[in-house]
């Protein structure tokens, strides 16, 4: 079968219930459990990474959102500092509390030192892509995210920033949006490939904005991206007609958590246009599996489910 599998960052299935997003849901949906959601504070770029190569950090490459270039100060992290404070439960969150400090000081060591975003040749073990050989990665973190994502600026903190302000974080994600699905599209208009993926990050920085960084949280805001995001997945749908057997939608992580702050609920959704083989919730590494043997099914002609009033399969019990 030929897979398009579009990642919406940050859509919580508990909110994908609350505000009723059938596009979204499709025809069947359910929850995926995630790794190590609570070491850093972008957990985007290690979850995707383990959903593209069905390993997790030990042995995907992918230890943080970004690294150091100096190699010598990369091993000290890779090797010693985030091993130990990942694997001690008593320890959660001492590597990005102290992140700032052991960062003064390597900079005292190496005043040149950089870090930059995990790329597809830091990855230690194949990918879908490699593994799949008609396939496309359209800036899909950990393997090729696009230009705002590797400086920085996916999401910005007016709290940090108020010289930019509500305003101008907004202004970011729009025009981050829109230069994305414009690629998208412009992707999809072509010849389809036999798996496709792409990523979309504006709904978790709304989540953000308006659930962390704001003094009360505003549901309504957030509610207004989600009913955006719906029509998008519709959308979505209707250009994949006749070209993809299989679309599948999902998530990395659940909606920022605003009484941790720099992570985000562990309440990820995945959802598929036609019924398949799954059974309630699934691990993010499994869905990797899944991707594979899905792609290597003959296809059965089936309608793409964006429309609404299309029964579903329910793989999880609805959320209060």
């Amino acid at each position: 079968m030929k897979v398009l599998t579009v990642m919406f960052g940050g859509v919580d299935l508990h909110y994908l219930e609350r505000f009723d997003c059938r596009h979204l849901k499709q025809a069947q949906y359910g929850g995926v459990e995630v790794d190590n959601l609570w070491q850093t504070r972008d957990v985007s770029t290690q979850i995707t990474s383990q959903l593209i190569t069905g390993h997790d950090w030990r042995t995907s490459g992918v230890t943080g959102r970004k690294h150091y270039t100096d190699p010598e100060i990369e091993w000290l992290e890779k090797r010693v500092i985030r091993p130990r404070t990942y694997q001690k439960p008593f320890f959660h969150g001492l590597e990005a509390r102290t992140r700032p400090l052991r960062e003064g000081f390597y900079q005292t060591l190496r005043p040149r030192l950089e870090k930059r975003n995990y790329l597809r040749d830091d990855l230690l073990v194949p990918t879908l892509f490699e593994k799949i050989p008609d396939s496309e990665a359209l800036y899909v973190p950990a393997y090729n995210p696009e230009p705002s994502w590797a400086l920085g600026r996916n999401i910005l903190d007016p709290r940090r920033l108020p010289e930019f302000g509500e305003a101008g974080a907004v202004d970011l994600a729009e025009k981050n949006f829109a230069w994305r699905s414009r690629r998208f599209r412009e992707a999809l208009a072509g010849d389809p490939r036999q798996f496709f993926m792409t990523q979309f990050q504006i709904l978790d920085s709304y989540q953000h904005l308006y659930l962390v960084y704001a003094d009360e949280p505003n549901l309504e805001k957030v509610e207004e991206i989600y009913r955006r995001i719906d029509a998008f997945a519709g959308e979505i749908c209707e250009l994949a007609e006749g070209k993809y057997d299989l679309v599948v939608f999902c998530s990395e992580n659940g909606a920022a958590n605003s009484l941790r702050g720099r992570t985000h609920y562990n309440r990820p959704f995945y959802s598929l246009s036609r019924p398949m083989d799954l059974d309630g919730r699934t691990n993010m590494r499994d869905f990797h599996d899944h991707l594979l043997s899905w792609v290597q099914m003959e296809p059965n002609p089936v309608t793409l489910t964006g429309d609404p009033t299309a029964p579903r399969e329910h793989a999880v019990a609805p959320l209060k």
